[in-house]
């Protein structure tokens, strides 16, 4: 029961998410043209299929309606779409960005062992002691504070107080190891605290 639940569940939320998207002021024309006078909006609207109402534009996504190629290309056939702004189709984005995260998340599940099983064998060994005390305060800690506003401070204040900013571009493990694990460690970490 419960997993034919998640069939409405996911209807309901692709729903919410895509008309609060559409309600929301502005869309990709005008980021496309901003600053551009010689595109013309109705035009590059047309084509990109957003002069239809919006729940037409829902079913198209979707793929239970005809888009204005005249064929049934959405979600549930399997296609993710266009991306408009960098000009490829969302698969090979996802496909050239899955390595990262999972490199991200294989490093960010060692380095979350390497925090939890000390503190909790010495929870363990000295129960309501000091160190248990000390490690269930560090542990409420780390899942208390929000990863992207920690992510945030540690890329900002150092950048502030010393000038030093992480790695921007990604350094490929095959390239260089070192440098790799040099610049995925301090997100792991944080990754790791939750």
């Amino acid at each position: 029961r419960r997993l034919l639940l998640v069939i409405p569940t996911m209807f309901l939320v692709s729903l919410i998410i895509f008309f609060i998207m559409s309600i929301l002021p502005g869309d990709i024309v005008d980021v496309l043209s901003a600053g551009d006078i010689e595109i013309d909006k109705d035009t590059l609207k047309s084509q990109m299929g957003l002069d239809v109402p919006v729940y037409v534009q829902y079913a198209r996504w979707l793929g239970i309606a005809r888009d204005q190629n005249g064929e049934f290309a959405g979600l549930l056939q399997g296609n993710l779409g266009y991306s408009w702004w960098r000009g490829l189709p969302v698969v090979e984005l996802l496909a050239s960005a899955w390595p990262v995260t999972l490199e991200l998340a294989i490093m960010g599940l060692i380095a979350s062992q390497l925090i939890a099983l000390p503190i909790g064998i010495f929870s363990a060994l000295r129960q309501d002691k000091w160190i248990d005390y000390l490690g269930r305060s560090f542990a409420i800690f780390c899942v208390s504070v929000p990863d992207l506003w920690l992510a945030t401070l540690v890329i900002v204040y150092p950048a502030v107080w010393w000038g030093h900013m992480p790695p921007i571009m990604l350094i490929h493990f095959a390239e260089d190891p070192v440098g790799n694990l040099k610049m995925f460690i301090i997100p792991a970490v944080i990754l790791a605290m939750g």
